[in-house]
This record gives C-alpha cells, sequence and structure tokens, in this order.
C-alpha cells in the first residue's frame, strides 16, 4: 500500500483576509482553500512548507494525519494569552510530543503521536479537526483536560523505556470534570487511541468543576477604573480579537493571589496500577455475567427435556448444512448440560444411536467432529 498523508489547516473565528487567501493558495497547486481553511494531500510526496510557520502566518488550527500512524494537532495563541507557568506540568517530548514553542508573538501548541505498529492502514475519515476545534477555545478558558489525556496517552503504553517518566512521576495538575468528557475531547481520546481504562482510573481522582461565582465577577468588575472599562468598550468597538479573555486576565491579574500547583497527588505508577485493578474487575465481572448467562441456558435447556432430540433429529432430516451445524450445537450444548447433571453415560448412549442412525450423513458427521462429539 502507498502512504498517504492529509494536512488541514483552520482559522478560528475569523477569516482570511484577501491577501492572506491570495497567499495560501500558492501553497500547493492541488490544495484546496476556503475562507477559512486549507486542506491537501498526498500519495507520493510532501507538503513543501513548514507546517509551524504556515499556521503562524495565517491559521489558528493544524491537523496532520498519515497511514503509518502519525497524528498531530496544533493550535495558535498569541503567546500573552496563554500562560506557559500553567502548560510546563503537562509537557513532554519522546515518541509523544505535548510540547509547546514560541514562534515570533505567538504560541504554537502541539500533540503528536507516532505509532510505532506500521500497520500503513486506510484512512477512511479525514474531517476530524472539525470535530476537534472546540478544545481551542477550552484551552483558551483553562480547560486543560485535553493536555492531561495526553500525558495519559504518554504513559498508557507503559514507562520501562521513557526518558522522563518513572513509576514514582507525580501527575500533572488533574483539571475538574474528566469523567465528563466533552464530544470534542472524546473525539481526540479516539484520534490519540487514549487507554478509556487508564482515563477512568485517573478520573476518580479529578475534582470537581468549582462553580463560577457570579459575585466575584461582579466585584471584579466593579473594581474596574473608568479609564479601564472606556479602554475596554473602545477595543470592543473595534472588533479586537480574544477580548473577553482579555478582559478576564486582566481581572485576574488584580484579584487576591492563589495558590498554584505544578502536580497532582498520584504517581505514574499508581495510576497504571489502579488501571489494572479495574481490569481485573471488569474481567471477574464478565466472567461472572457469562457463567450466569450459561446458566440460565444450561436451565432453559433442562427444562424441555426431550423436546431438544427431537429438534435435532428435525434438524438433521432437514438435510442442510445450515441445519447440521445447529444440531451440532445443541448436542454439545446437551453434552455440557449432562456433565453437569452426572448423566454423561445416558447422553453419549443417545449420541451413539443418533450417530449410527445418520452416519451415511458425512456433512452431519463433519459438524459433529469441529465440536469434539
Amino acid at each position: 500500500m502507498s502512504e498517504y498523508q492529509y494536512y488541514e489547516f483552520r482559522t478560528v473565528n475569523r477569516q482570511l483576509t484577501p491577501a492572506q487567501r491570495q497567499a495560501v493558495d500558492k501553497l500547493s497547486s492541488h490544495g484546496h482553500t476556503t475562507s477559512t481553511s486549507f486542506s491537501v494531500d498526498y500519495s507520493w510526496g510532501d507538503f513543501k512548507h513548514n507546517p509551524d510557520d504556515v499556521l503562524a502566518r495565517y491559521f489558528d488550527a493544524f491537523f496532520y494525519i498519515a497511514n503509518w500512524g502519525s497524528v498531530q494537532l496544533k493550535f495558535r495563541y498569541p503567546k500573552e494569552l496563554i500562560d506557559v507557568r500553567s502548560l510546563e506540568p503537562y509537557c513532554f517530548e519522546e515518541e509523544m510530543v505535548c510540547d509547546y514553542s514560541i514562534v515570533g508573538n505567538d504560541l504554537i501548541l502541539t500533540f503528536e503521536v507516532n505509532s510505532q505498529a506500521g500497520d500503513w492502514g486506510w484512512i477512511e475519515d479525514t474531517t476530524q479537526l472539525s470535530d476537534l476545534l472546540p478544545l481551542y477555545d477550552a484551552i483558551l478558558q483553562g480547560d486543560y483536560r485535553v493536555l492531561y489525556l495526553m500525558w495519559l496517552r504518554m504513559i498508557s503504553d507503559g514507562i520501562d523505556y521513557s526518558e522522563t517518566v518513572t513509576e514514582e512521576t507525580l501527575e500533572p495538575p488533574v483539571p475538574p470534570k474528566l469523567d465528563k468528557l466533552s464530544s470534542a475531547l472524546i473525539a481526540f481520546v479516539k484520534l490519540m487511541e487514549i487507554d478509556e481504562t487508564l482515563l477512568a482510573a485517573a478520573a476518580k481522582g479529578a475534582a470537581p468543576a468549582a462553580p463560577a461565582s457570579q459575585t466575584d465577577e461582579a466585584a471584579a468588575l466593579a473594581a474596574l477604573s473608568p479609564e479601564e472599562c472606556i479602554d475596554f468598550l473602545q477595543r470592543l468597538l473595534a472588533g479586537e480579537t480574544h477580548l473577553a479573555h482579555k478582559l478576564k486576565q486582566h481581572m485576574e491579574l488584580t484579584a487576591p493571589a492563589t495558590g498554584y500547583s505544578s502536580t497532582g497527588t498520584r504517581t505514574a505508577g499508581q495510576l497504571l496500577a489502579a488501571r489494572e485493578a479495574i481490569k481485573q474487575r471488569q474481567a471477574k465481572a464478565a466472567a461472572a455475567a457469562a457463567e450466569a448467562k450459561r446458566r440460565a441456558e444450561m436451565d432453559a435447556l433442562a427444562a424441555r427435556g426431550d423436546g431438544v432430540w427431537q429438534e435435532v433429529e428435525a434438524l438433521v432430516q432437514d438435510t442442510k448444512t445450515a441445519e447440521y451445524r445447529q444440531a451440532a450445537k445443541l448436542l454439545f450444548r446437551l453434552g455440557e448440560l449432562a456433565r453437569s447433571q452426572g448423566t454423561t453415560s445416558q447422553f453419549m448412549s443417545r449420541l451413539d444411536a443418533l450417530k449410527a442412525k445418520y452416519k451415511r450423513r458425512t456433512t452431519f458427521m463433519r459438524e459433529l467432529k469441529s465440536v469434539q462429539l
């Protein structure tokens, strides 16, 4: 199978200017450009430009996927809007990447997975970026669940070969509402193949979301000087982007300082152990459910008495392969029932008689052999 690569860039909450769109059109002769996006795919060759440069010049989001297992998601923000101190506990760079870089006045946040499986499979869907775009604003609002999810992805395959994480490494700060993911976060979990059992283990330590205090916000707004109010209103009328976030940032800077934690409380080893404990409980529950189902089926079979043998006879006399197969399955279950009731010798006598009666029906004999009867 040949290689396949797909690149897509998007703006967020804005359109390209005519000059930007004209420049974007020239990035590739077979790309597709709209007022908010640019996409291009390659079965041979590569995109000739640095995606980070294109992102910094024209767009706000970038998505890349290749059929050998590489996936990238990048978001560009004005660097003054993001507190890098809050990002750093989540950042790492190994075979998987969750990191940021500063390009001019912008911050580019990167999520990347490079699979070692080498499956070279088909890529059936290249529309994932639309599902992931809400994460852009979520991060801007301080929702760092996607960063924590990426850290879970990094440790999910084990940490024996990690250069940055050991059993004793503390998790990054645990964002609230890990147990209630948005549709965009669910899409991210699927795209990055994040272990949902590990996620369930981690979610047990997530703090509940703190309710927004309208009183605190009202007090912070009331504390703004007349000059500050006029300044923000003028910028609003001018159409300045991200102004609501900038206002919240300004209000937070003038509010009393709160404590800051750079880690959670659990180690990577504890989370991995919690995952295994959940898997063991799930396996026991599944085994118990399967056994309960089997017992119920055996009870129902026993209640039918000789009617089951009559059904077997009717199926065999139909002389069709599907009916022979069904008859063999019923006989196998009758054998299980006989073993549980201690009546195996009686079952074998009736089975031998049935075999003798239909010994010339080779297809039926073959089906019996396939279920070891």
